[in-house]
């Protein structure tokens, strides 16, 4: 329905329904502003959400305001006057590019700047010195500078903030109180070693693709008991139809297990472009048309919420009677995995004396703002680490991003003595901005028992481009080499530096453990203690909402559908294939070879899935607590990070019990999460 066919009631309620979809409550005031523009524009409620969510993203910007309503009005029109009239309510209208306003957090806290292994590091002022040559190609854009960015005068600088340490969004069923830290936790995860990617053949990937879906089909036919074809007697009462492959016509109800697919080459996934494909082994590989219109017909008992994605493993029952289109009745969009096994003799090892719980800090890249390369979000969120003293922090990348336009340009330079600058690569910058900064809250804080956790990203420097992601490490061995240059002795060529930060204030031959930085891939699933943890810092929820077919949903269920997802579909990374590389999305190099380390083996108690949508704290699937912190810099502005108090397990659930006897730990009823500005 557009705005035009709607009365101004009805416009303005679908108007807040379809922006409280993508997150945001608007104010009465600017709802009326957006029902004007709409009938105006002759633009559908869901069009305007969505233009407002590519532009909250853009312009890095989380609340519609008087002051902010401008800059949204402005780049709407101009996405309107350069569409076609006919496409205006055939689609969603397009973001505009570029960076802009978004509201500042609070006051900058002081950090003391590192004393060892730290030398200055400049960029420029005007703008970065990049070589270009008179002929500009379209595929090989020149990039932004710091200058180009800040170039407008209503851009929030990192510095003005307001509302430091404000909570922007909290997850507290039982009104927990707050922790303070407590003897060192015991971190648990597999150590991955690196292995050859970009040599897999058209035929691995074929057949990593058919695995999956053969072994996830397998799973889901378990949890909701489907019956084959011919195991079941024609009297016989089953919960879902009998299994029938892929492009078998049929006159009665069946049920097939498949992928989802879409059935144009380019563009959004839609109800009218689904496709269910199945394995080659039982369907020859076969994809049939998925008519989903029961799911949406008011009148039919059939009429149910669904939501799709290309790569989701789905079980359908419907009627397929020409063999080549499956009219569905009914969606299964997965199943999660087990949840994972502990037990009471676990709970005795890990609560040998009475604790006071645990305090996990986490915040993702990246960790400096897009006018330099200062990190000053990062010394500010060390200052709160100095305070709180959290058991465990959980850094995920990027740690030196790609995007930025000083590390794009390549101009990354120190002052080696006497004004002489010196270019460095991302290595050294990791070490002097990263490392140096680590090593220096352990030298000032004796006693220190915070343990890091750190996570690549696919926009990270320092770290290999390719799904799933090899922890970060030296490129060199043994702490990288030092270069015989003038007043560079500080500078470990080929090394993060991080091998410092575990003798930083320990005495020669004193103890290394417990370890103070833990290199994880990206993603993994660890433990902390009894806590299982699931994380990953690809963006895949921004990435599924891009390319997602839904329908009958309720009202302010986007994130946690989205987060559902993973673990539904036991993967981290489900969608299939990746987006394409564009304005919005940065593309994901899949090696589908390594395709089961990226999968769920068990349903974590907590879900840390870093994103660009709107932060958010909440559970899903019931015993689930999905966490993202956001970004600890956006633009040139501050971010947000999370903080999780998980309070002990009660003594009398597991004390004098079988050291076999399989415990509950119920981390959802004893946790509370706030996510705060930096």
């Amino acid at each position: 329905m557009t705005a035009g066919t709607s009365t101004p009631g009805q416009l303005k309620n679908e108007i807040r329904k379809a922006m409280s979809d993508v997150g945001l409550n608007i104010p009465p005031d600017i709802l009326s502003k957006c029902a004007a523009m709409a009938k105006n524009l002759s633009i559908t409620p869901t069009q305007l959400a969505e233009s407002w969510e590519a532009h909250s993203i853009n312009r890095n910007i989380s609340e519609l305001t008087d002051v902010t309503f401008a800059g949204f009005r402005n780049d709407l029109l101009s996405d309107v006057e350069s569409m076609a009239p006919s496409t205006v309510t055939s689609g969603a209208v397009h973001e505009s590019s570029g960076l802009g306003k978004r509201h500042a957090s609070g006051g900058p806290s002081q950090t003391p700047p590192p004393k060892q292994r730290r030398v200055e590091i400049k960029e420029e002022e005007v703008t970065p010195r990049v070589s270009v040559s008179p002929l500009k190609s379209k595929l090989s854009p020149v990039p932004p500078t710091p200058s180009s960015i800040l170039k407008g005068a209503n851009t929030p600088k990192y510095e003005e903030r307001k509302n430091a340490g404000a909570t922007v969004a909290s997850y507290n069923p039982h009104s927990l109180t707050p922790l303070s830290s407590s003897s060192a936790p015991h971190i648990f995860y597999k150590h991955v070693e690196k292995c050859r990617f970009m040599f897999t053949t058209p035929q691995d990937r074929a057949n990593a693709l058919n695995k999956r879906l053969v072994e996830f089909g397998k799973r889901i036919q378990e949890v909701y008991d489907i019956k084959d074809m011919y195991d079941v007697e024609e009297d016989q009462e089953v919960a879902l139809a009998r299994l029938e492959n892929v492009g078998v016509p049929r006159q009665e109800k069946v049920c097939c297990i498949g992928r989802i697919c879409n059935e144009a080459h380019e563009g959004k996934l839609n109800r009218t472009s689904l496709l269910l494909e199945g394995s080659r082994h039982q369907s020859n590989g076969m994809r049939v048309n998925l008519d989903i219109s029961p799911l949406l017909d008011a009148n039919l008992e059939t009429r149910s919420s669904f939501s799709l994605f290309p790569g989701q493993i789905v079980a359908v029952e419907g009627i397929n009677a020409s063999g080549r289109k499956l009219v569905a009745h009914k969606l299964c969009e997965g199943a999660a995995p087990p949840k994972a096994v502990l037990t009471a003799g676990e709970m005795k090892e890990f609560y040998k004396s009475e604790k006071e719980g645990m305090k996990i800090m986490t915040c993702a890249g990246p960790y400096t703002t897009m006018d330099n390369l200062e990190y000053n979000p990062l010394s500010d969120l060390l200052q709160q680490i100095r305070e709180e003293q959290p058991d465990v922090v959980i850094l995920t990348g990027p740690f030196v991003d790609i995007k930025h336009p000083l590390v794009q340009s390549g101009n990354v330079e120190i002052d080696v003595g006497e004004g002489n600058m010196s270019k460095i690569p991302h290595e050294a910058l990791f070490a002097q901005r990263i490392s140096a900064l680590l090593e220096q809250l352990f030298e000032d804080e004796e006693g220190l028992g915070t343990q890091f956790v750190l996570v690549p990203h696919l926009d990270d420097a320092v770290a290999e481009f390719v799904y799933p992601q090899p922890p970060l490490s030296d490129r060199l061995p043994k702490g990288g080499k030092q270069l015989n240059l003038s007043s560079a002795e500080a500078i470990d060529f080929g090394s993060l530096g991080l091998h410092h930060i575990e003798s930083a204030n320990r005495q020669p031959g004193q103890s290394t453990t417990p370890k103070r930085i833990h290199c994880v891939p990206n993603p993994c699933t660890l433990r902390i203690n009894e806590v299982t943890i699931g994380i990953t810092s690809t963006d895949v929820l921004f990435h599924m909402n891009c390319d997602e077919a839904n329908g009958n949903l309720p009202p302010g269920s986007r994130l946690a559908r989205l987060t559902q997802h993973l673990i539904q579909q036991q993967s981290y990374y489900p969608l299939y294939p990746p987006p394409v590389s564009n304005a919005r999305n940065s593309s994901v190099n899949l090696d589908l070879k390594q395709m089961e380390k990226w999968s769920m083996e068990c349903q974590p108690d907590i879900l840390i899935v870093p994103s660009k949508l709107t932060t958010f704290a909440r559970k899903v699937l019931d015993t689930t607590v999905a966490i993202n912190p956001g970004q600890l810099s956006r633009g040139t502005a501050g971010g947000t990070y999370a903080v999780m108090d998980v309070h002990p397990m009660k003594r009398s659930l597991w004390e004098g019990k079988e050291e076999d006897v399989e415990i509950d730990d119920g981390v959802q009823d004893r946790i509370c999460v706030e996510i705060k500005r930096i």
